[in-house]
């Protein structure tokens, strides 16, 4: 059994007037598929406590002429392969009050509406609520409930800058888990390295040094008893309701391939477009995940920016290949380059759609593309005296990926990715007798992590 959240469009305006929930058997394929069957049980069912505008839309939606399929444009999955109906129904009453104008998705569900917040204290007026947003301790901190608030022990949260109110952080938490945040901004110089490197922290730490408060720095979104529900609600509110590339989160959100992403409204593999889970229809899937968040727009802007920068030198520009889902599901474009040593692909590529996260690399090309890749990698590292490809990052599969571009260390912006992939772009076709000037460059940023950072 799979649960669907999806939202009913306007036929003329393709505005959202009503959201609903869906449960499907089908164990192999994803999607959901609406028929004019389920607009009369809508318009038939008490349940589902419709205005006198969603009756008459819905009646519209049914009487359709034509097949008894609803057509996809009339229908947008917000989320899909939902574990139970019940999880679906809590999506969907965030939806109705914390992503729409209150009255836009029909009338504010029956429960008690006070689990989320309200769409108008999230977008407009960010006034806090009493007994809802928590308070401020003696240390001037934000106070911990101690897993022990009426509305539920767990809450999503974001944090955000009081001058504009512009949110910057999504998470989830019970007790002093926003508290610890500030605790730890406070004290950036004593945390880990790999602590400090959360911009988040950066960010929280030059709202206390203006004087800014925690608390004015903080909203709950959404109370609950349950983990699960809360680890849902959080990716809910990240991946749909801000979008977390305009975030500092280092993830989506844990299973963010089931929400659509913030502003996309195409049709979608897994979402409204059937596709099985597994095989080709599930790269199908995975391919328009990334391009639902916007990153084939990403890495074309990344491709135009490499080329702006090979141009500028007095080179010719490169034809990238279109956004596409390659190798171990990754999204890349990539281009074949002809060295002195023969033709090898460089590539810009996206891993996870999860994390955003960005890399270069070089890829073997044509007819005896792996022993080229080999041969050309072998040669450069002699010359800038690196050691052996693989200690650098030359693996198996002939692909070379710098390891000091690796986890932490991947590209967070555009800009980064540019400055790496110019520098594999500037080695390889640099004539073999001119390396030695490029030597020293080499070795600070293939075999230091730091200089990858920079």
């Amino acid at each position: 059994m799979s649960s669907y959240v999806y939202l009913l469009l306007e036929p003329e305006t393709k505005r959202p007037f009503f959201a609903g929930t869906h449960t499907s058997s089908s164990a192999a394929r994803s999607a959901l598929q609406l028929s004019k069957d389920n607009f009369s049980e809508l318009l038939n069912s008490p349940e589902a406590d419709l205005t006198d505008l969603q009756q008459s839309n819905i009646a519209k939606l049914s009487a359709q002429n034509g097949v008894d399929q609803a057509p996809e444009d009339l229908y947008r999955v917000i989320a899909r392969d939902l574990r139970s109906p019940a999880h679906a129904e809590l999506v969907r009453n965030a939806l109705i009050i914390s992503w729409a104008e209150p009255g836009d998705l029909g009338r504010e569900p029956a429960n008690d509406p006070v689990r989320f917040r309200p769409y108008p204290q999230i977008k407009g007026d960010r006034a806090r609520i009493e007994g809802f947003d928590p308070k401020e301790g003696a240390n001037g901190n934000v106070a911990s409930d101690a897993g022990r608030h009426p509305h539920g022990k767990y809450f999503v949260y974001a944090l955000l800058d009081p001058a504009d109110g512009k949110v910057f952080y999504v998470g989830k938490g019970r007790g002093n888990r926003i508290a610890n945040h500030f605790n730890q901004a406070k004290n950036l110089a004593r945390v880990s390295d790999q602590t400090r490197r959360k911009k988040k922290l950066e960010r929280l730490k030059a709202l206390l040094d203006q004087g800014h408060r925690p608390i004015d720095a903080t909203m709950i979104l959404a109370r609950v008893d349950d983990e699960d529900e809360a680890f849902l609600l959080e990716t809910f509110y990240l991946k749909f309701v801000f979008g977390p590339w305009s975030l500092e989160n280092s993830t989506g959100g844990r299973d963010s391939d089931l929400f659509r992403a913030h502003g996309d409204l195409r049709h979608r593999y897994g979402f409204e477009i059937p596709a099985e889970r597994k095989g080709a229809d599930g790269r199908r899937i995975k391919e328009d995940l990334f391009k639902g968040a916007g990153f084939d727009r990403l890495l074309e802007q990344a491709s135009k920016a490499l080329n702006r920068r090979i141009t500028a030198e007095g080179h010719p520009p490169v034809t990238f290949s279109t956004p596409g889902i390659t190798g171990a599901g990754e999204l890349s474009v990539n281009t074949p380059l002809v060295t002195h040593l023969g033709q090898i692909k460089l590539m810009l590529h996206i891993r996870s759609a999860q994390t955003g996260r960005l890399n270069c690399s070089t890829h073997p090309h044509g007819r005896r593309g792996s022993d080229i890749s080999r041969i050309i990698w072998q040669e450069l590292c002699r010359l800038h005296e690196l050691g052996t490809p693989q200690e650098i990052g030359y693996r198996r599969d002939n692909h070379f990926n710098p390891r000091v571009w690796q986890g932490e260390h991947l590209a967070p912006d555009i800009d980064t990715l540019v400055d790496r992939a110019f520098f594999l772009y500037r080695v390889l076709m640099t004539p073999l007798d001119q390396q030695d000037r490029l030597r020293k460059e080499a070795q600070a940023r293939l075999l230091t992590a730091d200089a990858a950072l920079d």
